[in-house]
């Protein structure tokens, strides 16, 4: 039986038994080299479509940086390290928005804030048509502030102050979703122009 079978067997068995965790191989490695995952879940639809899919448009279009960052928030999420892991998971956002750049050969400088770096990627990925313009108005702050809001709390991003500032899986998990959506659409976006 090779390994991705075995693997296969073993997350069927977690999901039956609602164990709320899912082992992973990174895409890309071989099998003898046993690079996996064990990802905790509480919504198999929720990983499946911002964790899963996020992992995979990554692989799939060689975002290298922006992945090797999510898997670290992935690790640090495993491990109850919220605010390590919220700190990666902007920091693959803002990567992605950096890669869509350069793919694009569009150029920004390197202290470039996300709500430039999401202009940019605006125009690069063809979502300015007027005709968009009601759906998206809404839209753009989100994706403008991204998971910064949260980042930027004392204590993940800055430091906490006097006293010891904890955030819990509720934060990590949220802002694990929220940007895997963001990462998606974009990522899928990408796809669609590339």
């Amino acid at each position: 039986m090779k390994l991705r079978q075995f693997i296969n067997i073993i997350n069927k068995i977690f999901q039956i038994e609602k164990v709320g965790y899912e082992i992973s191989i990174i895409e890309g490695q071989t099998e003898t080299d046993v690079p996996i995952l064990v990802v905790p879940f509480e919504s198999k639809y929720l990983h499946d479509e911002t964790v899963q899919k996020t992992r995979i448009l990554f692989h799939n279009y060689e975002f290298d940086g922006a992945l090797n960052e999510f898997e670290k928030a992935l690790d640090d999420l495993r491990f109850e390290k919220y605010e390590d892991c919220i700190h990666k998971l902007s920091k693959a956002y803002e990567s992605t928005l950096k890669t869509i750049l350069d793919k694009k050969t569009v150029s920004y400088s390197k202290d470039e804030r996300i709500f430039s770096l999401v202009t940019k990627v605006r125009t690069a990925l063809k979502l300015d048509d007027p005709s968009l313009n009601t759906l998206f108005e809404r839209m753009w702050p989100v994706l403008e502030q991204g998971p910064n809001v949260i980042r930027n709390f004392e204590g993940i991003g800055h430091g906490q102050g006097t006293s010891i500032k904890n955030y819990e899986k509720s934060y990590a998990d949220f802002v694990l979703h929220l940007t895997g959506t963001y990462i998606v659409f974009l990522l899928e976006r990408y796809g669609e122009i590339k």
